[in-house]
């Protein structure tokens, strides 16, 4: 038991020895490192007194030298701001002696000005009698040009005018007439219509139409009496001097009641044939129309062997250009 324990005890003192030895060595490292870092502070604390004792003499060095330097640019900015001013007076000077220059010559001119002036206003004053003479004939050249001017536009529109006469003087005319045979009792009437072109142009005809019937008094609107009988629709060139001829025949024999009604009672029907042409002028493309009408008349009445004559209305034509 004694023994045990002496063997623990042993063992704790051996630890403590131990323990001692390690803390030793630890200061006597710590102490080395504080020599160490000693030396080092030393030896910086010398390089910064170098240090600090070279830039104290490199700025005693420096100082005079600059100094000096700039003493050198005060005097040459000096010597610059002399000759600037110098350069600024002598240029107001050379300013004011153009002024002065200039000036003399304007008062030179003004009065040169007033001078002529006064030479004009006398002159006028003078030939005011010869100005009035010279504008009075300038004045009878211009109504004289205005004479002449309307003179040249009155013929200009005479020339057009005669131009315009002689073009429509050359236009086509389609003249014409209607003859009616066998005009009887029991026997089919037959109608001619006859179209002519008496101008001097040639005529295009486009249309051509006819009606032949028995009316108390002729139409008053002829042209919603063509309706799809009795036409006679052609469509042809007609030179001057062409005659067109387009006959024709009733449907129907005359009826003796018919006849005799005609002839005893005119003043209550009368027997109408009316044709229209429409043609267009081939040079300048304007419409132009023609109108014919006869009617019949008891040969008695007016002593004609035919019984038609001329109607008092529809015989026309246009008077377009």
């Amino acid at each position: 038991m004694l023994i045990r324990q002496f063997n623990t005890l042993t063992e704790i003192l051996k630890s403590l020895v131990d323990s001692v030895h390690r803390t030793k060595d630890a200061v006597e490292k710590q102490e080395s490192a504080v020599r160490d870092t000693a030396q080092t502070w030393e030896k910086k604390e010398s390089e910064i007194g170098s240090t600090i004792a070279a830039a104290i003499k490199t700025a005693t060095d420096t100082v005079p030298q600059y100094e000096k330097c700039q003493r050198k640019k005060e005097h040459n900015l000096q010597r610059g701001l002399f000759w600037v001013a110098l350069f600024a007076a002598v240029s107001a000077a050379a300013a004011a002696a153009g002024a002065l220059y200039y000036a003399g010559i304007a008062n030179g001119q003004l009065t040169e000005m007033r001078t002529t002036n006064d030479l004009t206003k006398r002159a006028l004053g003078n030939g005011d009698e010869s100005l009035k003479q010279t504008l009075a004939k300038m004045q009878g050249q211009i109504d004289e040009t205005g004479k002449l001017s309307d003179q040249t536009s009155r013929l200009g529109d005479a020339a057009n005018t005669a131009n315009i006469n002689a073009v429509n003087a050359d236009r086509p005319w389609m003249g014409g007439y209607i003859q009616v045979n066998n005009f009887a009792v029991g026997k089919m009437p037959v109608i001619t219509i006859v179209f002519s072109n008496s101008g001097k142009r040639p005529a295009r005809i486009t249309l051509v139409r006819y009606r032949a019937m028995l009316y108390p008094h002729f139409p008053d609107d002829p042209d919603k009496e063509y309706g799809d009988f009795d036409i006679a629709n052609s469509t042809a060139i007609a030179v001057p001097g062409q005659p067109i001829g387009i006959p024709s025949s009733q449907a129907a024999p005359i009826d003796q009641v018919i006849f005799d009604e005609l002839n005893q009672h005119p003043k209550d029907a009368t027997y109408f044939v009316f044709a229209k042409c429409e043609y267009t002028d081939m040079r300048t493309g304007r419409k132009h129309w023609t109108h014919l009408c006869v009617q019949y008349s008891p040969p008695n009445l007016f002593g004609t062997g035919s019984g038609f004559n001329a109607c008092p209305e529809y015989n026309e034509t246009d008077n377009n250009p």
